[in-house]
């Protein structure tokens, strides 16, 4: 991440908002009816540029983005684009014919861009109001295809999607922040003024979506610690600065929190701030019934007031009578009744996994990687089984074999491993398998899914 506060960086555009819009332009492409192979580059380049940790937009122009997977010289150029004139001169001529609340009509199920093209040409529709509006008063009826079924979908989608708007409070999905966090945590810990580095909050607690990243440290020299944090490469705004606080906003729009404690309390304010807020409250109530009292800094005796501090938070548990207890766990679910008994479940670890039955490769257009570095880390994990099942209409006219062939030949690198050779298969409406017989006979392993349910009846066919 570098110790140096490029300022640079602070006038180019996040990652996120890079990749928005190649995002934009394949949804774009994708209502025109544009070649799948253009729309699929542009979704991987969007994904690969959301995954980089460092700036995308200075990469592309220092003339590396190339180097990153699935980004080629023509999306490199377009990515200096955005950086010199803020978009791309494709999306420019893009947008420019096809009104902005049309492409969010794609994201409603069972709207595919076709569909959505033809509402809005045929029918005039150009916003989700209109939509709405279009939905209620029975007027998606009159194209073929659509019926009552798919007008009452489209409506209970939008208001799903207004609920969710007005619930998430601009929270963001862990698979962003926790990535991240550790990239930062580890960064910091290579300080020499660091002792002890540690996400906190709703991420270590492993949420599904989170609003800020908290992270705990101690340190020989606080404000050096935060000082160094506020100068990272990859902040593009210090919200605020302290000696023992700061808060930051990355490259990404992701804000970061850090807070250099004092070293015996380290145990205790991390427990505290992982939370949740509800566990927290019930730890709280049962140690006032025993004459405690809890804040972030220690546990106090209300009658001789003395003060338990700890480094380790498991001794803070322990202290309060508590089997320590997993941060996954704390959301006042009855964990703290577990605890007390010792009768906590134990978590399922990376380590527990003996292998993966359903992933793809290149040789699928959503793949990321090729067959040989799939199975490469599936080694290094140590499985002792692992599937491959990449999408069947990738796999006509003697791909399959020819995926096979290439099986055959990793299973040799690989005996200790049991490598299965499979396919993801695709359910017809009729609920026939897009497979021959004669294939399936061929493989280990085979994933059935629906892929696509205009008859809406996706149960049926997979039963």
């Amino acid at each position: 991440m570098g110790d140096t506060y490029d300022r640079r960086v602070a006038a180019l555009p996040r990652n996120a908002d890079v990749a928005d819009q190649f995002d934009l332009l394949a949804d774009l492409l994708e209502l025109e009816g544009a070649e799948t192979f253009r729309v699929i580059a542009y979704r991987r380049a969007a994904t690969r540029m959301r995954e980089t940790s460092g700036s995308v937009a200075q990469l592309a122009l220092d003339g590396k983005a190339k180097g990153l997977q699935g980004i080629g010289k023509t999306i490199e150029e377009k990515i200096v684009q955005i950086v010199e004139r803020g978009e791309i001169e494709a999306l420019t001529k893009k947008k420019a014919g096809v009104p902005p609340e049309v492409v969010l009509f794609m994201r409603l199920p069972g709207l595919g861009p076709k569909t959505a093209a033809r509402i809005w040409r045929e029918l005039g529709v150009e916003t989700l109001d209109e939509l709405k509006a279009a939905a209620e008063g029975e007027r998606l009826r009159a194209l073929t295809g659509l019926g009552a079924k798919s007008e009452e979908k489209i409506l209970k989608a939008l208001a799903f999607q207004a609920t969710q708007s007005a619930e998430d409070g601009g929270r963001r999905l862990l698979g962003e922040g926790l990535p991240a966090v550790h990239a930062v945590v580890a960064t910091l810990r290579e300080h020499p003024a660091a002792v002890a580095v540690s996400e906190a909050g709703s991420v270590r607690r492993r949420r599904e979506s989170f609003r800020d990243l908290d992270i705990i440290a101690t340190a020989t020299d606080p404000a050096e610690l935060t000082a160094y944090f506020t100068r990272l490469r990859w902040v593009v705004d210090v919200a605020a600065h302290g000696d023992t606080k700061a808060t930051v906003v990355s490259n990404d729009g992701l804000r970061f929190d850090l807070r250099v404690v004092p070293p015996e309390s380290f145990g205790n304010l991390l427990q505290h701030f992982t939370g949740s807020k509800e566990h927290n409250v019930a730890l709280r109530e049962d140690a006032v019934r025993r004459g405690l009292s809890i804040s972030e800094y220690g546990v106090a005796s209300v009658e001789s007031g003395d003060v338990f501090r700890s480094a380790d938070e498991a001794a803070v548990y322990e202290f309060l009578g508590y089997q320590p207890i997993a941060p996954e766990l704390r959301e006042n679910a009855g964990e703290l009744e577990a605890a007390r008994r010792g009768e906590l479940p134990e978590l399922v670890e990376l380590g527990d996994v003996r292998g993966d039955l359903h992933t793809h490769t290149h040789w699928s257009a959503d793949g990321k990687s090729t067959l040989e570095e799939m199975v490469e880390a599936a080694a290094a994990r140590g499985y002792e089984y692992y599937a491959i099942t990449d999408h069947s209409h990738y796999l006509r006219e003697g791909r399959l074999q020819a995926q096979l062939e290439e099986i055959e030949r990793v299973r040799a690198r690989f005996p200790k491993l049991r490598i299965l050779a499979g396919v993801e298969a695709n359910i017809r409406s009729n609920g026939e398998v897009d497979v021959a017989q004669e294939e399936l006979a061929l493989l280990d392993w085979v994933v059935a899914s629906v892929h696509n349910a205009p008859d809406n009846r996706p149960t049926e066919r997979v039963l």
